[in-house]
Order: C-alpha cells, then structure tokens, then sequence
C-alpha cells in the first residue's frame, strides 16, 4: 500500500508540472537562452528568450494571443500595437532599441511582454527604424497581483486593465 501511495504521488506531481504554464505558451519555436527567473518575490516570474525572427515579425503570434484568450486573458486597451523605437544613451555602446509592448490581464493576474531588437546606433539617422539584425529578445514578467506587495508595485497599469471590463473568468 505504502508503493502504491508513493507512485501515486509521482505520477501526480508529474501530471501537474506536465500543464504549461500560460508563460511557457508564448515561447516562440526555434528559441534559445530560455530562461526562467522568480524575481525579488515568487509572485513575479520572468521568462526571456531569444529567437530569430525577421523585423517586422512578432514572437507572440495571433495564435499565441488567441491561445492566451482561451484561457482567460484579455489583451489590455493602450498597448503599442505597432514597433516604436529610440536611442539608448545609457549603454555604451549607445544602441538603438526597437520595442514592441503587450500586457494582459486576468482576475488577479498581470502580464507585461516587451519584444526587442537591439541595433548599432546609425552614424547618419539616428531615428532609422529597421534593426540591423534579427535577433528578438522577448521578455515576459507574469504578476500574481494577490500579494499586496506586488499589486501596489504594479499600480496603475495592472489596476486599469482590470477595471476595463474584464468579464469575469470562465469555469473549466
């Protein structure tokens, strides 16, 4: 009886960390350096990868969008819907950074996603706006806004989106 127990408990942590999670769907085929960090707190995780992709596509397809509505995320009202891009004066060498940005939410839950290319800085144009490479960097940070902490470090833009109507989540 006790084997029997012990396999059962086996097979069942199995069976959970076999579910994706929601993050791990929008990792684009093809991509490497995946990593997963859990920030200053285990409410906020992170996943980056990169992966190559020709400027202007997207890692985060309309499929992996759809996916995510499927599940009970509601893409939030504001985001960049096409690529911006700026100069980076911080770094040396000074860089030119295309981006791309995507947030949504569900009850209790955020998630910001920012798409990236990083460029030479033109001699010439310094607003040229097609990177010099194809390497996207994809960056998503998933919220759990049920710890207090998190939910005021978030504030406004986890808060807003919540309270655009959101309907409520849909039972499985």
């Amino acid at each position: 009886m006790k084997k029997f127990l012990e396999c059962v408990l086996v097979l069942a942590s199995f069976s959970v960390l076999a579910e994706p999670l929601d993050m791990d769907l929008l990792i684009a085929n093809g991509a490497n350096d995946v990593r997963r960090i859990k920030m200053q707190t285990p409410a906020v995780t992170q996943v980056s990868y990169n992966v190559s992709i020709r400027y202007p596509g997207v890692a985060i397809s309309v499929d992996k969008v759809r996916l995510l509505e499927e599940r009970g995320w509601r893409p939030c009202d504001g985001d960049k819907a096409s690529w911006e891009h700026f100069g980076d004066y911080a770094t040396e060498p000074r860089r030119l950074v295309h981006q791309y940005r995507l947030s949504f939410a569900r009850r209790g839950e955020f998630m910001a996603i920012g798409l990236q290319y990083l460029s030479a800085l033109p001699a010439v144009d310094p607003t040229e706006s097609i990177p010099d490479n194809t390497t996207q960097r994809v960056h998503i940070i998933h919220y759990d806004l049920s710890v207090e902490d998190v939910r005021r470090q978030m504030g406004g833009p986890a808060d807003s989106c919540l309270r655009r109507g959101l309907k409520p989540e849909k039972k499985r």
